[in-house]
């Protein structure tokens, strides 16, 4: 559902180092949950960051979700990206998602791209966002069904 939470989900900036800047492919998201008790039902979402002079700025509204995971019930969720030109479309935030509000586990998330051209898949770093919520700008309004 629409829960107030949502704020404290994790968010990260998705990076390409030089070698898969400008390259055609697949951004491919894995998501794995940990710990002894079943599985959550987890998301996430990918938004477009906005370029900015130094941070990646955020700006969390509907028309900037690149993605969006369904909320599903296993350990572990992998989302595949296509992407035109890798440079073009970063920085891109991902925020991974509980279902229901107060769920905290542990959990590992990891990047890769996989180049149209069949070349060596490489690994994207994933930055976590270390800035209070208060700094977030949000607009416009959840689906009914979306955020955790």
């Amino acid at each position: 559902g629409n829960h107030a939470t949502w704020v404290r989900n994790p968010q990260y900036v998705l990076h390409g180092d030089a070698p898969v800047r400008g390259q055609q492919g697949k951004v491919v998201l894995s998501l794995d949950q940990f710990g002894e008790r079943p599985p959550d039902p987890v998301g996430l979402y990918v938004f477009k960051g906005l370029a900015a002079s130094g941070p990646v700025r955020r700006q969390l509204v509907m028309e900037n979700v690149q993605h969006k995971a369904d909320f599903i019930n296993r350990a572990k969720l992998t989302v595949e990206l296509p992407v035109t030109d890798l440079t073009a479309d970063l920085p891109l935030l991902v925020s991974p998602a509980t279902f229901h509000p107060n769920t905290e586990r542990p959990f590992s998330l990891e990047a890769l791209f996989l180049p149209a051209s069949g070349g060596q898949q490489a690994s994207l770093r994933l930055e976590p966002v270390a800035e209070y919520a208060h700094t977030i700008q949000t607009s416009g309004r959840w689906r009914s069904g979306c955020c955790g």
